[in-house]
């Protein structure tokens, strides 16, 4: 299987599970975005994701607490000023 259907079919069962998980059904962008274009994500697509991270990880709120998962991903993604002063936080932090 080359690398697009594998990809193909992740997306897919990856919006399978969020759905699942009863998220509105929003379909993922037809091209793949990159750092030029992530900001044309709309806020239900960024809100799955981070759904979808919450899955994976086993996190029980994306929003509780000082955590604040849906937002710290919207404006990253979608705002570049933001995204910009974010990385000069994390540009001398390590892993």
């Amino acid at each position: 299987m080359n690398h697009k259907l594998i990809e193909a079919k992740a997306q897919a069962l990856i919006q399978e599970g969020v759905a699942l998980f009863g998220q509105d059904d929003c379909e993922p962008p037809k091209n793949q975005l990159n750092s030029g274009s992530v900001h044309e994500l709309g806020h239900q697509q960024v809100m799955q994701g981070v759904t979808a991270m919450l899955l994976q990880c086993n996190i029980s709120a994306g929003s509780a607490g000082d955590i604040d998962l849906y937002k710290l991903n919207s404006l990253y993604l979608r705002d570049p000023e933001v995204r910009q002063a974010l990385n000069g936080i994390l540009k001398d932090r390590r892993l």
